[in-house]
């Protein structure tokens, strides 16, 4: 997925770029992260689950399109 191409909706088909959005975006997800205390200019994965946080199963990884099998990082949030 290049930098100016999306993935909209839920179950989406195809990527479409940001000119062919503006004005027409049906479904927003919007995640916000806050972190302290971490190492600077250094990379971390993170990724979501379905469930709440707790010390129980968060429960499986939020995908976009709950049909796409195994884990594929353009699929998660």
């Amino acid at each position: 997925m290049g930098t100016n191409e999306l993935a909209i909706g839920l179950g989406f088909k195809k990527l479409v770029t940001l000119a062919d959005m503006i004005g027409s975006l049906a479904y927003v997800t919007k995640v916000t992260l806050r972190v302290e205390g971490v190492a600077l200019k250094k990379t971390y994965q993170t990724h979501t689950h379905q469930l709440s946080c707790s010390k129980e199963n968060g429960g499986g990884h939020y995908k976009i399109d709950p049909t796409e099998g195994g884990v594929v990082e353009s699929n998660e949030i």
